[in-house]
């Protein structure tokens, strides 16, 4: 009897000491992302922990609210506007809520933050008819986590269309690049670091054949810290990679110091780094391009004329 007493105890203790946990974490719970973000940035099986209390809107709306978003889209292969469809909500939770608030009818809580699975469909404003977009998303409502547990096309698909106008500046390198998001979409964090530092580096490396075509200093900017080798060459780089050019010390210490919780939260930054740093020197390959085209055109216009002349 003494040990069953003691066993019970034990047990009771245990479930009062889950129960603190679980209160503790629900009242600790972050502020909850925008659902863009939810779909277009959060890796399947991030678990974010709700307070079902404050965020019975949330997940309310998230499963039954009208959404609209502007993304790439994989399939018309640029930037669009994506919606949910009308009349999302089940006629059940529809009637609940009226009859709740006319009579004190059954509480639509209950439907709303049921435990479950359930989708979110939205649709490519250009093509609504054939162009979709789905996420799938499953409610533990014991723990209060809310999971996504799937969805198409995938984050890689989706996060890897927008940058494949950098292909022409990056050559061979574009697949780090890819593989940077790619590594990131699927959790593994501390990996998409290592990419990403290569972009960064291939950058610079670029930098360096403009401003030394005949190598005669390669050993002197290989002696320089990555600061002061893209201080140096300045002149010859996107000014994002000068501005930003801390991005390559946190890329760094991704890879030796950082947790991997702690590159999850800081890749996005310094992946929107890069990409304008790529932004850039795109936008200035394609000035290029119609300046030359201008320059052949107006001089050969200019020979036409003098010709007749």
């Amino acid at each position: 009897m003494v040990e069953k007493g003691a066993m019970i105890n034990r047990f009771r203790r245990e479930a009062e000491q889950r129960a603190a946990d679980l209160k503790t974490r629900r009242d600790e719970a972050p502020v909850l992302p925008p659902v863009r973000s939810l779909c277009l940035d959060y890796t399947l099986y991030a678990a974010i922990q709700l307070n079902p209390e404050r965020d019975v809107n949330f997940l309310s709306g998230l499963k039954f609210g009208a959404h609209q978003f502007d993304a790439h889209c994989v399939y018309c292969g640029q930037g669009a506007t994506f919606r949910t469809s009308a009349g999302r909500k089940p006629s059940d939770v529809a009637q609940a809520e009226k009859m709740r608030g006319i009579s004190g009818g059954p509480d639509p809580k209950r439907l709303t933050l049921e435990g479950g699975q359930f989708a979110l469909h939205l649709w490519c404003s250009r093509h609504p008819e054939r162009h979709l977009y789905s996420y799938y998303f499953d409610y533990d409502d014991m723990q209060s986590v809310l999971t996504k547990v799937g969805q198409t096309p995938s984050l890689e698909d989706v996060a890897g269309a927008d940058i494949e106008r950098y292909r022409t500046i990056l050559g061979s390198e574009f697949a780090e690049l890819r593989r940077a998001t790619g590594l990131f979409a699927h959790g593994i964090r501390i990996g998409s670091f290592v990419y990403l530092r290569r972009v960064f580096e291939r950058l610079v490396e670029a930098a360096m054949s403009t401003a030394d075509p005949s190598g005669k200093r390669e050993a002197e900017f290989r002696k320089m810290r990555m600061g002061e080798r893209v201080s140096e060459l300045a002149a010859y780089l996107p000014p994002a990679v000068v501005k930003y050019k801390e991005a390559y010390g946190i890329l760094s210490l991704g890879l030796h110091e950082l947790t991997e919780a702690e590159c999850k939260r800081y890749f996005p930054v310094v992946r929107a780094a890069v990409i304008m740093m790529l932004e850039q020197k795109y936008e200035a390959a394609e000035k290029a391009k119609v300046t030359a085209e201008l320059d052949r055109a107006v001089a050969a216009i200019t020979k036409e004329t003098k010709d007749t002349k």
